[in-house]
């Protein structure tokens, strides 16, 4: 079974060694790395490409300028390799076009045909963007990036996600008031907090964030985040301890959105 290309061998004229390397380690930036002692006394030398391995070797008798024989080096951005080709006086060859793949061609100082390819794109695989608002493809996404966060998380951060809510009610059972929150990763995030207004400033809203506050320290939460408009009440969280660690000005058109937090003492 055929596993990989290990290498792919070119020739220059024998004695052209220092020529040789001048362009391909010195111009195109490609590593030398060491021969075999066997086959040091052969002349040539060995370069690193990537994973792979381009052995230069000596040939006479050859006309180089005949063949189609080449090799095809990727890059990420082939104008710098255009531009930086053309200052040093290399010709550039025009390439057929390939879809999805920006290419030309050059000979190297020996007559060997080189070839530059690229993505289109920088260096980016093609692709299609789809706006769209399919419920799948958006679960989709907010998997692998948890995906993503577990796998970057120590495991004594990763506590469980858990929704959460305080509800205030009447001695009918009416809903007047009540705080949703989320907590993870030792922290609890508070999502909605309603007080009706025949309720306001009687502190009901401080009961519910009491209690709140009571419930995350017991799930071993190290602080509590939240957000808030302007119009909302951040100067209420600011009378019950949460401090502002940053604003967004005129947002919305006209508002300010700050963000607050406090840290807990388990």
């Amino acid at each position: 079974m055929i596993i990989g290309l290990h290498h792919a061998q070119i020739t220059i004229p024998k004695g052209a060694e220092a020529q040789g390397k001048a362009f391909y380690c010195e111009l195109l930036g490609l590593s030398e790395i060491d021969k075999p002692d066997a086959l040091k006394g052969r002349g040539g030398f060995w370069l690193s490409v990537g994973q792979q391995e381009v052995h230069v070797g000596t040939e006479e008798g050859f006309d180089r300028l005949a063949t189609k024989a080449h090799l095809a080096y990727q890059v990420e951005d082939i104008h710098y390799w255009r531009d930086r080709l053309e200052t040093n006086s290399v010709e550039i060859l025009e390439a057929v076009p390939i879809p999805g793949f920006a290419r030309f061609e050059f000979r190297d100082p020996f007559g060997n045909r080189v070839e530059m390819i690229s993505i289109r794109g920088g260096g980016r695989r093609p692709m299609n963007i789809i706006a769209g608002s399919d419920k799948q493809d958006s679960e989709f996404i907010r998997k692998k990036v948890i995906e993503h966060n577990m796998k970057n998380l120590p495991d004594e951060v990763k506590t469980p996600v858990e929704h959460l809510n305080f509800v205030l009610k009447d001695e009918d059972g009416t809903i007047m008031g009540g705080l949703t929150a989320t907590t993870f990763w030792q922290h609890l995030h508070v999502d909605f907090l309603w007080v009706d207004d025949s309720l306001r400033g009687q502190g009901q809203g401080s009961a519910l964030l009491e209690q709140m506050e009571q419930a995350a320290k017991e799930k071993g939460c190290r602080l509590i985040t939240l957000d808030t408009f302007s119009f909302q009440a951040p100067d209420f969280y600011k009378r019950n301890g949460y401090e502002v660690f940053g604003m967004l000005e005129d947002h919305p058109k006209g508002f300010s959105q700050y963000f607050l937090q406090k840290r807990l003492e388990n």
